[in-house]
């Protein structure tokens, strides 16, 4: 059986194929804890604070990917894979934690068993986000990676636009019960997928069954602690130091954006919560093609220019938005808004991740990118959880002007960067 199974490390398709389904995956958890629970729950009336809170606690666990990574690259059971293994792990305890969600009846008064259940789900998903990215830099060549990097963004997108625009229509529909039934069926054909795939040839379709492991690869000799330490040494050169602080700043943006955006649609220009998520969930996919279009412009001009593109690009139109904001409360408009912020997002999406493996040392790669993106979704939490405090201060028109600014701000500090020196540091490490 497993001889006749396709093989990752043979099929340049075939990559892009079965890493679009890891990172759709990872979106679903995403789109309900981001979109269709913010949106609902505005209509429903609960409060920005409680709002805020559900969306922080539940996207923390997107901040501790760093906590798995050491052990992902010090364990696995190498006769099915180096990630394999750890990625049918996740993705069966999310089917696990998912199933719990039919126990929740009543969502409002059951809010903090929801807040519970939604982070497990992040922990799952998070967790099996480490062993894809690690399997992504471990198998897909450099010269693949922004194209690769582009249907991986385009996957999170139609995972977290699917549940988005589905989630309202569905917890209005049947409750919690009728989006976990949805959610399940999603996430078991995916699981199905991931069974049925090799990363290299030789290795076992399951525990049970024949094959080994294939010599070219091993997990990391010596202890987590001597890990950490030579992660540390990595992380701590200055061009990384400067694309974490970067990346805490900008990403900000993501955490008040997913609890300004409802906001500002429902409450300031009354629309309901279905047309904010079936608007937010169809420009998503909109955006996921774009996305597609733009892994090869970053594989040409390289992922830092590209990175530094998107952050000024950005940065200019959050700035506009404030003077403009009142034109949203044409449906119109605001469907064009939401298009071009997600469109917008997604580029800076891809460049980032492309960035990011260009940074990574090949003995910790691994671990150093789930540091990073650990950074990433910890600046997304902590936007989430300030947004009381920023709104409060700004006015609800004003946060797209302290969007703006936060934009700028990672764009002049990117002028620092310089790859050729970093590359230079890291032959020296090695």
């Amino acid at each position: 059986m497993s001889s006749r199974l396709p093989v990752l490390t043979e099929s340049r398709w075939l990559r892009f194929g079965v890493f679009t389904s890891y990172y759709l995956l990872q979106g679903l958890p995403v789109g309900i804890c981001f979109i269709g629970f913010p949106a609902w729950f505005t209509g429903q009336g609960v409060s920005k604070e409680l709002i805020a809170s559900f969306s922080a606690i539940s996207g923390l666990p997107w901040a501790l990917k760093l906590i798995v990574g050491p052990l992902m690259d010090r364990y696995s059971f190498l006769p099915m894979g180096m990630r394999r293994p750890w990625i049918m792990g996740m993705q069966g305890m999310l089917l696990i934690v998912t199933s719990l969600l039919f126990f929740i009846t009543d969502a409002v008064n059951q809010f903090w068993w929801l807040v519970g259940l939604c982070t497990a789900m992040n922990v799952c998903a998070a967790s099996e986000d480490v062993a894809v990215d690690g399997l992504a830099i471990a198998i897909i060549p450099e010269e693949e990676r922004g194209r690769a990097n582009a249907f991986m963004g385009a996957g999170q997108m139609l995972g977290i636009s699917l549940t988005g625009m589905v989630a309202v229509k569905l917890l209005n529909f049947g409750g919690v019960p009728a989006l976990a039934t949805f959610l399940f069926i999603v996430i078991m054909v995916l699981f199905i997928i991931s069974t049925l795939i090799r990363e290299r040839t030789g290795e076992r379709f399951l525990p049970w069954s024949k094959g080994e492991a294939n010599p070219e690869i091993n997990v990391l000799d010596g202890s987590i602690y001597a890990i950490l330490k030579d992660l540390l040494r990595t992380l701590l050169m200055p061009m990384s130091v400067l694309v974490i602080l970067v990346t805490f700043v900008h990403r900000l943006h993501a955490g008040l954006y997913k609890v300004w955006a409802p906001d500002i649609s429902i409450n300031l220009f009354g629309y309901t919560d279905a047309n904010y998520a079936t608007w937010s969930g169809i420009t998503m996919m909109i955006s996921a093609f774009v996305g597609l279009a733009f892994g090869p412009v970053v594989d040409k001009i390289g992922a830092p220019r590209a990175f530094k593109f998107c952050l000024l690009a950005i940065g200019i139109w959050y700035t506009s938005v404030y003077f403009s904001v009142d034109s949203i409360a044409n449906p119109k408009v605001a469907a064009a808004f939401i298009l071009l912020d997600n469109s917008l997002l997604m580029l800076i999406f891809i460049a980032f991740i492309a960035m990011g493996m260009t940074l990574c040392r090949v003995r910790v790669a691994s671990t150093q990118f789930a540091c990073y993106m650990a950074v990433a979704n910890l600046g997304l939490s902590g936007g989430s959880a300030i947004y009381p405090i920023v709104s409060d201060f700004t006015g609800v028109r004003g946060v797209s002007l302290f969007l703006g600014a936060l934009f700028i701000l990672s764009w002049l500090a990117m002028f620092m960067f310089n790859l050729d020196r970093h590359k230079k540091d890291l032959a020296q490490l090695d």
